[in-house]
């Protein structure tokens, strides 16, 4: 107890017991009883309000977030100015979000993923939303805080019913987060879930609407199959949908395991040795337009990428992959996925998993065409 009540005031000083109580689920008596009996660690001021005292620092890395939309680029720019070095070797982690802050569905899921990740490497984490910024409300609306680890703190408050429980399935305009639970069978329903949902706000041809349905179900199921393929972890992975605008959907798929390369690339020495020397993002090009198979003796088991890929690429949706060092942003390019020159990021901090986001455009005969 000690030392998370320390590394919550390293991050906010000025708490009075009650308010630290009430964080921590405990009683206001026995936090300040707490405090009090120790007094080379904490201190008050005149205004009850509890700090520490100077050789009780805790060392704290923060990620900050301000305002404007944070898209994929966004994101890997505030972590990336937190730095790998700095989030590694700090005990705890502070991740401010501004008031005029607007979150991107897919980087909700990967900050989500982060936030778990970090409890699970023991950090003490903290999310701040500036004055209930319509970042909270928005991640109150999807389900985020029911899917945060409850070690997770939370400011100004983490509601014991999220809006997400209240309206879930009402809305035509997203799918709160599910989880893929990976200690479960897998959830059949998702898949099914997701393309419901696109499918209503599609605009085409009946027909060509009805050919979509059944493209966009196999991807989603090859998708989601490929978490429980590769992933190998107890913590679950997530997926939800949002439209922008009437016009797009992103549908975000993130699994904190041990990533889709990791789990390939030992073995390409055999499967695929003119590939043992590429980057991942190289790699990542080749499993969506050729496939990949770690398991030799099973031919097509790792070719579920392909698949989802060679579906995706008929409708001209763009892809955004996160792997734990590296992304890459493929782009269809004829019949064909191709690397953005200008999003192949590598050397980034780490983000354990694959999160994978599909940009699909709304008006169907348009996609088609183009």
């Amino acid at each position: 107890m000690e030392k998370r009540i320390a590394q919550l005031l390293e991050m906010k000083p000025g708490l009075k017991a009650k308010k630290i109580a009430l964080i921590f689920g405990m009683g206001r008596r026995d936090v300040n009883r707490f405090l009090h009996r120790n007094p080379n660690r904490f201190e008050k001021d005149e205004d009850n309000r509890w700090g520490l005292v100077a050789n009780g620092m805790a060392t704290v890395c923060t990620l900050e977030f301000g305002d404007g939309w944070i898209n994929s680029y966004a994101f890997e720019e505030s972590l990336g100015q937190a730095g790998e070095a700095s989030i590694s070797s700090c005990d705890s982690v502070h991740v401010k979000i501004g008031q005029g802050c607007n979150i991107m569905n897919d980087v909700a899921l990967k900050i989500l993923s982060l936030s778990n990740q970090l409890v699970c490497r023991g950090k003490f984490v903290c999310l701040e939303f500036y004055n209930r910024s319509g970042a909270w409300s928005y991640f109150d609306r999807i389900g985020f805080f029911e899917h945060l680890h409850e070690d997770v703190v939370v400011f100004p408050v983490r509601l014991a019913v999220s809006r997400a429980e209240t309206y879930r399935g009402t809305s035509e305009q997203l799918l709160e987060i599910a989880s893929l639970d990976l200690r479960c069978d897998m959830n059949k329903g998702v898949p099914g879930d997701l393309t419901d949902k696109l499918v209503r706000n599609i605009h085409g041809d009946p027909e060509r609407v009805e050919e979509f349905e059944h493209t966009v179900f196999t991807i989603f199921s090859e998708l989601i199959s490929n978490v429980y393929l590769h992933s190998e972890t107890s913590i679950s992975g997530f997926a939800c949908l949002q439209l922008y605008q009437g016009k797009t959907a992103l549908i975000a798929v993130s699994d904190s395991g041990l990533g889709l390369l990791e789990t390939l690339r030992p073995a390409l020495s055999i499967a695929n040795p003119k590939l043992v020397g590429c980057t991942d993002t190289e790699i990542i090009c080749e499993v969506f337009q050729k496939g990949l198979s770690r398991r030799t003796d099973q031919d097509g088991k790792g070719a579920g990428l392909m698949r989802s890929g060679q579906a995706a690429i008929r409708y001209k949706a763009n892809l955004d992959i996160r792997l734990k060092n590296s992304r890459v942003r493929l782009v269809p390019s004829r019949d064909r996925y191709t690397r953005s020159k200008a999003v192949c990021s590598t050397d980034l901090p780490v983000l354990a998993g694959t999160h994978i986001c599909f940009e699909f455009n709304l008006d169907l005969d348009s996609s088609i065409k183009g």
